[in-house]
């Protein structure tokens, strides 16, 4: 499942097979009541006319009369198997083609073969599953060579130009669908050197290339706002430093003028041979970047673009085009114009998926104009359309959430809310597979999928009670307004909403341990609720807990208040979300200026805990420790420094954060076997893009006081080459790790440094961490002590959280920026020792470590960056 597939996506075996249905009279006829050879001639008229089911009928009727002949049994079945393609019946399509490869197996034929390979793996790539198409086309192992018996291997075998092009290119097609962009653009280059004298190939050889480049280029943009916020630049009168955020940037820049200088050239290649297809996609990449760019040119572009669509084939691929092209027009009738012309050639060809999206563009484009009778009337068609192929739930839940918005403005609420509710749903149901597969939508998670549940969760709260009713004293609610069910359903949002997160952050379809009994995995609305409900009481029940949600919302702040044995309550806060967003930024750069000589403002910390914690306080009477689960940027600063005037919160509450709900564990921690496998770099390293990372000074002493506090523990250094064996060697509960570690906005940027030169990913370690979680020995705590994560960045510390959510670690202590200094050195011994005395919790041991930096004078950016995350027990 994915969003639908784009103009430019290319389909490499059209020009290799292009008339390719056959006539079974060429092979000659076969007796039987119904002439065969007719019907599969009467297929081939129908399939020219356009009329793909009735020729897949006509064409299965004629089958049973071949099931002795191979050979032509095998031709009907290719010209099934194109014809279930056009006729969008990708299922179908695939195994039909499943079906032919058994054949062509058996033969040992070779060529056919291959291309069946090719043709399958095509089809899994435009249904959003291009690991299926890559495992057909490669099939690689370890060291990345692509097997035997893979479409690859069996087009070098053969030693045919085109069919190893046609390998290639929809092996790269399919790896940049996955977001692995440098063997996307390894393959497409291949692809274009074997395409120099086929003008065709080269064509979509370009524009493939083009499309990877736009695609690692995007990526490089990303990471550069990532680089940016954990490194800003420094500019004075005299120099302005060189960062790694300019370096990516450059790099962005860099690999866009490649997809340019691709693109014209396949632009002008394909006006030399009058293809107006591979013209119009040359185009379609070309336009969006000349409008990223503000550059004039995009217009005239669009305006050469337009007219060449009369001299494309009326097939899908001209619908979405067409749509493209209406959506990069700033001339509103003339997009209504090319919607309306993509509606009725959809209705022509039957495509009910290509019909949802045009119609639902047209209704999106009277959404922007303000009419929203007009908008509401051709979104319902949209639905309609979508509803009628269980392949479409992509489009389904775009236009269930339009027809929600459209409700929301014209202040149907009830029915808005009944409309996001089935785009949530929708969207839950397909979730694993678009955000796994799809690189394009992983990119575009926070304008595609993320304003969805935090729309319908401002739709449904209706606070009970606001900031400036506390300050006027209005009203204290005995008993709570929003109703039970109604708080039940928010939780229930922002939870799958965070879990989306997670999911989207790692880009893989790797199995999230809380997922499996997260209200996603429940099949009713009603039991999800009740499963929320029941994590809720179980971590509140018997304890001085309190389970505080902060949800981000663009016009206010939503807070959840969880307490033992009563309903939960929710308070309002009016702020602009850019407002706390600035708030936060500048509460995080104060906290980590600890070498600032006027020392720490806390004004900031006194403002956040106005928002965040004042209009709950009145309830916390009775509370020890405060369970954080929070939203966005909020997830970035540590709660422990907020500042109430008189005193930080750590001195009053133990604090703990969660990343979600369904994450909470709280199984005591068994203290039987108090021990700890410390792994540790105290040296310089280099890495081997010659970026270094300094000695930690006070790291050995760091490391010994692990051993002196819990004895029998281990140590050694932490090589990639050994991290493995060493967490199986040593089944400890707890793994303490000092060396540098970066958290970033993709997982590339995600990774702990390792004492021989390397950076072991977050997605190594993810898998390294779970092996263990597997064995009756799981891990109880997982410290990391020099991480740094972005100032403004809220997708860095979801790889924070994700290493324990993901590995199913019970508990992390990790630092939220780098201090290389004693003090931090010294708040690690502080917590063992602490650790080691009966009846004190993981919470309670950092609180107790942190409050005696606090009564030392210690500038709040020493002892506040490391934040406890799962199991406080």
């Amino acid at each position: 499942m994915k969003f639908r597939p784009r103009f430019r996506l290319h389909r490499w075996l059209v020009l290799l097979f292009t008339g390719s249905l056959i006539s079974i009279t060429l092979l000659g006829q076969v007796a039987h009541p119904i002439d065969p050879a007719q019907l599969v001639r009467q297929g081939i008229t129908q399939y020219e006319a356009k009329q793909y089911s009735e020729a897949i009928k006509t064409w299965k009727t004629a089958l049973p009369a071949y099931s002795k002949d191979p050979t032509n049994r095998a031709i009907v079945l290719e010209n099934i198997a194109r014809a279930s393609q056009q006729a969008n019946e990708n299922g179908e399509a695939i195994t039909t083609w499943g079906q032919l490869i058994e054949h062509y197996r058996r033969d040992s034929n070779l060529p056919k073969l291959s291309r069946a390979l090719i043709e399958q793996a095509q089809i899994y790539s435009s249904i959003g599953q291009p690991r299926q198409a890559i495992a057909l086309l490669c099939a690689p192992e370890s060291k990345g060579e692509c097997t035997n018996h893979s479409a690859v291997q069996l087009a070098q075998q053969l030693k045919e130009n085109n069919i190893l092009a046609a390998a290639y290119g929809s092996l790269g097609d399919a790896y940049r669908l996955t977001g692995d962009f440098n063997p996307a653009i390894n393959y497409l280059n291949k692809t274009l050197e074997l395409t120099q004298t086929n003008p065709s190939y080269r064509i979509s050889a370009l524009n493939g290339l083009a499309n990877a480049y736009l695609s690692r280029a995007r990526l490089s943009y990303r990471r550069a706002e990532s680089a940016e916020a954990r490194a800003p630049r420094i500019s004075t009168s005299e120099f302005t430093t060189q960062t790694e955020a300019d370096r990516l940037t450059q790099t962005a820049k860099d690999d866009e003028n490649k997809a340019i200088k691709n693109l014209e050239e396949s632009r002008a290649l394909a006006q030399a041979q009058r293809d107006y297809s591979g013209e119009v996609r040359s185009l379609l990449s070309l336009i969006p970047i000349y409008i990223r760019n503000k550059d004039p040119l995009a217009s005239s572009l669009l305006q050469s673009a337009i007219p060449l669509l009369e001299q494309v084939p009326q097939d899908r691929s001209r619908i979405y085009a067409t749509i493209d092209l209406a959506k990069y027009s700033e001339d509103p009738i003339q997009a209504e114009t090319l919607l309306k012309s993509a509606i009725t050639l959809s209705n022509q060809l039957q495509d009910d998926r290509a019909k949802s999206f045009a119609l639902g563009e047209l209704g999106m484009l009277y959404e922007r104009r303000g009419q929203f009778e007009d908008a509401l009337k051709w979104t319902r068609y949209a639905v309609l359309a979508a509803d009628q192929r269980k392949d479409a739930k992509d489009s389904l839940y775009l236009w269930e959430w339009q027809i929600g918005r459209l409700l929301k403005e014209t202040k149907n609420t009830k029915p808005a809310i009944a409309a996001y509710e089935r785009a949530v749903q929708t969207l839950e149901e397909i979730r694993s597979d678009i955000l796994s597969t799809n690189a394009d939508l992983q990119f575009d998670f926070r304008k595609a999928v993320e304003p969805v549940y935090r729309e319908l969760i401002a739709l449904r709260v209706k606070p009970e009670v606001t900031v400036s009713q506390l300050k006027q004293q209005k009203t204290e609610p005995s008993q709570p307004v929003q109703s039970r069910e109604t708080i039940a359903r928010v939780l229930t949002t922002i939870e799958s909403l965070r879990l989306a997160e997670l999911q989207n952050y790692f880009g893989n379809d790797c199995v999230i341990a809380e997922i499996r009994r997260s209200p996603n995995t429940v099949t009713t609305e009603q039991a999800r609720i009740d499963l929320i409900q029941q994590i809720v009481a179980n971590s509140t029940q018997n304890r001085k807990t309190a389970i505080l949600n902060h949800i981000l919302l663009p016009k206010q702040l939503i807070v959840v208040l969880s307490l033992p044995n009563q309903e939960p309550r929710t308070v309002s806060v009016p702020i602009e979300e850019e407002e706390m967003r600035k708030k936060i930024t500048e509460f995080r750069q104060g906290l980590e200026q600890v070498s600032a000589r006027d020392g720490f403002n806390p004004t900031i910390a006194q403002s956040l805990y106005k928002d965040l914690i004042k209009p709950i306080a009145s309830y916390l009477t009775d509370i020890d420790t405060l369970l954080f689960v929070q939203d966005g940027l909020l997830r970035s600063i540590p709660m422990a420094a907020l500042h109430d005037g008189q005193q930080y919160l750590i001195q009053k509450y133990m604090i703990v954060t969660a990343p979600s709900l369904s994450s909470i564990d709280v199984t005591p921690f068994d203290r039987s076997n108090l021990r700890a496998l410390a792994l540790g770099v105290t040296e310089a390293i280099t890495l081997p893009n010659n970026k270094i990372y300094p000695a930690l000074d006070y790291a050995d002493d760091e490391l010994q006081s692990v051993l002196t506090e819990l004895p029998g523990s281990q140590r050694f250094d932490f090589r990639k080459d050994n991290i493995r064996d060493l967490i199986k060697t040593y089944p400890y509960p707890i793994i303490h790790f000092t060396t540098h570690g970066q958290f970033g906005a993709d997982p590339q940027d995600t990774f702990l440094v390792t004492g021989d030169g390397q950076r072991l990913t977050i997605v190594e370690f993810e898998e390294i961490l779970r092996e263990r979680s597997n064995t009756r020995t799981p891990i109880e705590l997982l410290m990391l002590t020099a991480c740094q994560t972005g100032t403004g960045d809220d997708r860095a510390i979801l790889g924070l959280a994700g290493v324990a959510i993901q590995a199913g670690v019970k508990s992390a202590l990790a630092s939220l920026w780098f201090i290389n200094d004693e003090k931090a050195a010294t708040i690690v011994q502080e917590f063992y020792h602490n650790l080691r005395q009966p009846g004190v919790s993981k919470a309670k041991a950092i609180q107790l470590a942190q409050q005696e930096l606090i009564a030392g004078g210690t500038h709040p950016g020493y002892w506040s960056a490391l934040i406890l995350v799962g199991n406080w027990l």
